[in-house]
């Protein structure tokens, strides 16, 4: 009768720490696709930012060689009436 219950009772033993890393093993999974949809949402803003940088970067530069190219045009009608 003893060797049944322990039987029994390591069976629910084994049981339980199935379940248990079944269910680590989910909370696991699901950190990790947190994990990564976080990166994925941070690397968007990322280049995101960098587009908006790049894109006020060039239109600053072309402000300034319009600028440039103005101030020449206005030197050379001085130059060459």
């Amino acid at each position: 009768m003893q060797n049944s219950n322990l039987g029994c009772e390591w069976e629910e033993v084994i049981s339980n720490l199935r379940c248990e890393r079944e269910e680590v093993i989910s909370n696991l999974e699901g950190e990790w696709e947190e994990v990564v949809s976080n990166l994925k949402c941070e690397w968007k803003e990322v280049i995101s930012n960098l587009m908006g940088k790049w894109e006020e970067v060039i239109s600053h530069l072309k402000g300034e060689w319009e600028e440039v190219i103005s101030d020449l045009r206005c030197e050379w009608k001085v130059v060459i009436p």
